[in-house]
């Protein structure tokens, strides 16, 4: 049984086909304005959709169409209270002064080229720390195939150059299925990707280079801290979200080429790079709000002098590894200082700069369904195998506290001297007046 409503709509319409109730159009699923936000919600969630705006609506318009337009999922994604929270800084534009260096886009390319010892199956990797809050593991492997941006994140317990040899044979079995025989891995000088490590790999037939960074794979971590840190932080189980996540960054889709890494062949060519005008850039206006506007503000662990700073981990790590307010307070007032306007919340009595802020119009939350409706091929397996290597418990070296309780206050705030007699080295003065010079 379908409403007239339906009926009216596909009689208006010769292409469009009945489905189970549901409406096709060259197989495309049509979407209605009240549908989109419960698909949406179950693509990003239980599905292999990217997080990203773009991505996601490439991603979703291969299957959906109708309700399904890029405004309409940038105002969705836009509004996910765990998108906000896990947000880059902006830069701050008095200290930040970017300039286009080079004629060309795309710096790293000189990595693909043989001159510089590259190859079409160059892989990368890095390691990334895993904090206490998200799992029992201590680190991700994070292995990279430069060309393709197709990436492996396998989670090991410890960094040692012999913990990381079972990981690597599984990442390179699926690699050389997928692009032919490796031939050369590269990687920051680490001490795990030295000795038995590397010589795993020269037996292999790989040629291996621990000089420079690993650029793409550092890219490709925060990418996955983001996405990671949004479905772990609404209540998806470690092992779900680990294989969910690096689907969904293998399905974004690449300006380069023009497609997924999942869909990129062998030997598949790079599009010429952009020509960049060099110089420098024109500063983008500073965004002004109005008084009574809900904004979340900038906290001190995303301040630009932060060093260790993490776009990741907003939603499920702790309160002090926060980037920004879980708060949305309102603006009160406003003021024009020397040109730059300053914003004051009800929250706070601080005064805080256009780029601290972040405007929020609406706020909603992604829901796990504990029957999910979208079910992945080989999922199921990938996830069993996870949680067949994780450890019971989680092993941190453990320093021994020197504080003492008699510094300032109960539990002390300064490291106590170690006790017991220590020998001088010094050696023994000699008295110049009881020498016999004679």
């Amino acid at each position: 049984k379908v409403s007239n409503k339906i009926n009216k709509f596909i009689t208006k319409f010769p292409g469009l086909k009945l489905k189970k109730d549901k409406v096709f159009l060259n197989e495309k699923r049509v979407l209605s304005t009240e549908e989109l936000p419960q698909i949406l919600n179950d693509e990003l969630t239980a599905g292999e959709c990217p997080l990203g705006i773009d991505s996601c609506y490439s991603f979703l318009h291969t299957k959906y169409c109708g309700s399904l337009t890029r405004r309409n999922v940038s105002a969705f994604i836009k509004s996910l209270e765990s998108w906000q929270l896990n947000r880059t800084r902006p830069p701050n534009p008095d200290r930040v002064k970017a300039t286009y260096t080079q004629h060309r886009e795309g710096v790293t390319r000189f990595l693909l080229s043989k001159k510089r010892g590259g190859s079409w199956n160059h892989l990368t990797g890095d390691l990334m720390y895993i904090p206490k809050q998200w799992s029992k593991y201590k680190y991700f492997l994070c292995v990279v195939h430069v060309r393709s941006s197709y990436c492996w994140f396998e989670s090991i317990s410890e960094r040692h150059p012999k913990d990381l040899i079972a990981p690597m044979k599984t990442i390179l079995t699926e690699a050389e299925s997928k692009f032919g025989k490796v031939e050369f891995f590269s990687s920051d000088k680490g001490s795990e990707f030295l000795g038995e490590f590397a010589a795993f790999l020269r037996a292999r037939g790989i040629k291996v280079q621990n000089g420079h960074k690993s650029y793409h794979a550092e890219r490709k971590i925060g990418q996955f801290g983001r996405a990671f840190g949004q479905l772990f932080g609404i209540g998806v189980k470690f092992e779900k979200a680990l294989a969910l996540t690096v689907r969904k960054l293998n399905n974004v889709k690449s300006r380069v080429y023009g497609k997924t890494p999942v869909s990129v062949g062998t030997h598949d060519k790079l599009k010429k790079p952009r020509i960049l005008k060099k110089g420098r850039r024109k500063q983008n206006p500073f965004k002004q709000f109005a008084i009574g506007q809900r904004v979340r503000y900038l906290k001190k662990n995303a301040e630009i002098t932060n060093v260790m700073y993490k776009s990741y981990g907003g939603t499920s790590r702790k309160t002090k590894h926060e980037n920004w307010s879980k708060i949305t307070p309102e603006i009160i007032d406003k003021k024009n200082n020397l040109g730059i306007w300053k914003y004051k919340l009800s929250s706070d009595e601080k005064w805080r700069k256009g780029y601290e802020l972040q405007q929020i119009d609406e706020v909603r939350k992604l829901v796990v369904k504990k029957k999910s409706p979208i079910k992945l091929p080989g999922l199921q397996k990938k996830i069993a195998k996870i949680k067949e290597k994780m450890p019971k418990v989680r092993k941190d070296k453990i320093i021994k506290a020197l504080e003492s309780s008699r510094g300032f206050g109960e539990s002390g705030t300064y490291w106590a001297p170690v006790s017991g007699k220590r020998r001088s080295s010094r050696r023994k003065k000699i008295k110049y007046t009881e020498i016999d010079l004679t």
